[in-house]
């Protein structure tokens, strides 16, 4: 196969990779301080042993969840690996915290409200951030390292 081909499949297969990296790692910071996605399940549950047709409450929450993965974890990473790859640029630091800032802004974009930021804000965006960081670090593993 051709290197652009196995370039191309290798950055695929990475994007993938991080994403899953990401979203393992934002459950697990969510349950380790007890926060947002932990209540948020225990919420799911709930609405789902009250619901009378829980199959419906299932397919709007993964629907929810797929966009919410989609722009807050594979959004940043896609960004920055197409400025990287444009500008080949290889630094882990590029990938790290190039993510970890544009994952830590998108509840900042995203903010409609013209008053002050609540504790839970930044304590989301930070988590966002660490994620994102977790993520470029990965993607930079599998598809910016070895370029």
């Amino acid at each position: 196969m051709s290197s652009l081909l196995m370039r191309f499949i290798r950055i695929f297969l990475a994007l993938i990779a991080a994403v899953l990296f990401g979203t393992f790692a934002l459950v697990f910071l969510s349950f380790l301080a007890g926060d947002t996605l932990a209540s948020g399940a225990f919420h799911f549950m709930n609405a789902l042993a009250d619901a009378p047709d829980p199959i419906e409450v299932m397919l709007v929450t993964f629907k929810a969840f797929g966009k919410f993965i989609t722009l807050l974890l594979l959004g940043p990473i896609l960004l920055t690996a197409l400025i990287g790859e444009l500008l080949k640029i290889r630094a882990g630091l590029w990938y790290i915290t190039g993510t970890a800032i544009l994952s830590g802004i998108i509840p900042w974009l995203m903010r409609a409200q013209l008053s002050e930021p609540t504790a839970g804000e930044f304590r989301v965006a930070a988590y966002l951030a660490i994620v994102g960081g977790i993520i470029g670090f990965v993607y930079w593993v599998l598809a910016g390292k070895k370029s």
